[in-house]
């Protein structure tokens, strides 16, 4: 005798108040799609709707090698954690497979694993014609490519093509420019986001030695009896030496005892660096202090004169 069959409607019916997991719904993986390398991040795969007695198996998967994932329990929910990690920058796929004894459903996500550190700011002297400073900035291993860019405040720099990752422009290598702050600056454009990073430096610049008519003026006068006279001042980087010399007598930046009358004369003065010599002449000439003057009256010279004209007009 044939058993008789159910209706379709009925025989779905049945399968579903079973909860039978042929209905297994899909599974929600959720995961950042940007991620920066050497930075930890957990992925989570839930499926609802799920009772007890289903025997439920979440595995989870990165570029199809199986992930250590510790599963629990939340209400109705099945709920499926593992932590990701990479070795280098690149574009990944994350899937999360659930399954029972008669079905299984995979959801995934692709991410993007990216490396983005902080530019690097280089200036040096320019080996090929030693008048400009090169300006390098560089990001090591960045991932993916960047833009970079170099600003100067006060002046327009003269940039090479960019290659993978750094960009190099050069400035003259003169006194002007020694102080001038540099920006160093990359942009990453990624899916959805736009990161920036700077980096700013201060140019040092080394630079000749010379003199300026403030820090040494060609005539200068001194008035006797003065001291620690400061004949001469120069500019340069590093800071230069200064010396001035009057026949066979050498005087450091100036006459540190009590000027004299024979400290009038003409001296020559040098400043010296690691980079030059600067030279300059200049004439000194030597006042004589007017307290001697109240001091001879004091002695009597000039009142011995005005006692004689005295005399006289008697």
């Amino acid at each position: 005798m044939r058993t008789p069959r159910l209706p379709r409607a009925l025989l779905l019916l049945a399968v579903i108040g079973t909860g039978v997991s042929g209905f297994l719904p899909e599974p929600k993986l959720s995961v950042q799609t940007l991620i920066e390398l050497g930075s930890g991040e957990m992925a989570v795969c839930e499926v609802s709707n799920q009772s007890e007695s289903d025997s439920l198996l979440i595995n989870m998967y990165l570029q199809n090698k199986k992930l250590s994932t510790t599963q629990t329990r939340e209400g109705d929910k099945e709920i499926a954690q593992a932590t990701l990690s990479f070795d280098q920058a690149g574009t990944y796929t994350v899937k999360c497979t659930a399954s029972n004894e008669l079905d299984s459903k995979t959801a995934s996500s692709s991410i993007i694993v990216y490396n983005f550190p902080d530019p690097l700011l280089v200036s040096e002297e320019d080996e090929d014609d030693g008048e400009n400073i090169m300006l390098t900035c560089t990001l090591p291993k960045v991932s993916p490519m960047v833009e970079i860019h170099i600003r100067a405040t006060g002046t327009i720099l003269t940039c090479e093509d960019q290659s993978s990752n750094e960009r190099s422009c050069s400035v003259p290598n003169q006194k002007d420019f020694d102080g001038m702050t540099v920006t160093c600056g990359a942009v990453m454009s990624l899916p959805g986001k736009v990161w920036m990073k700077e980096k700013t430096t201060v140019l040092d610049i080394e630079y000749a030695p010379g003199f300026t008519d403030d820090g040494c003026p060609t005539n200068q006068t001194l008035r006797e009896g003065e001291v620690n006279v400061v004949l001469c001042n120069a500019v340069g980087k590093p800071i230069p030496e200064v010396s001035c010399s009057k026949d066979t007598l050498t005087y450091p930046k100036g006459i540190l005892a009590e000027v004299k009358g024979n400290h009038s004369g003409k001296y020559t003065c040098r400043a010296k660096n690691k980079l030059d010599i600067a030279k300059k002449m200049i004439t000194v000439s030597v006042q004589e202090n007017p307290s001697k003057l109240i001091n001879r009256a004091s002695s009597g010279t000039i009142l011995s004169a005005m006692l004689v004209m005295v005399c006289h007009m008697f």
